[in-house]
């Protein structure tokens, strides 16, 4: 399987300042990350720091903070990480399950999440 792009659009958590721009679904990471001067620019704020492990096993801290995401119709305020100016935006896997939307890997692209089975009514 490549790599899926998706055009996605990130503003603050109450939808003002809207920006269009391209990012890599990644269900490898949890949370989603947008460049941090964009953030910054729209008005999205951080709230804490965390670390993160990359897939080379590298440690770093980033800004974390709410944000509106929105792609091919779904929508949802989730937390993101202040990413690095100098990589791409990543659509994780938090993001993903919010949005209930799942990876079609045989059409690279994003599709509706099945319905999620209830083994017992309570």
């Amino acid at each position: 399987m490549g790599m899926i792009e998706v055009d996605i659009q990130v503003s603050t958590r109450n939808g003002e300042n809207e920006r269009a721009l391209s990012a890599v679904v990644d269900t490898g990471s949890y949370l989603s990350s947008v460049p941090s001067s964009l953030l910054q620019e729209i008005g999205v704020t951080p709230h804490e720091t965390q670390k993160f492990e990359l897939a080379d096993g590298s440690v770093i801290e980033e800004a974390i903070g709410y944000a509106t995401l929105a792609v091919n119709g779904h929508s949802v305020i989730t937390l993101v990480s202040f990413g690095s100016d100098e990589t791409e935006a990543l659509l994780g896997a938090l993001t993903l399950q919010e949005m209930r939307l799942t990876v079609d890997p045989v059409n690279e692209l994003l599709a509706p999440a099945p319905p999620i089975r209830r083994y017992r009514n309570y």
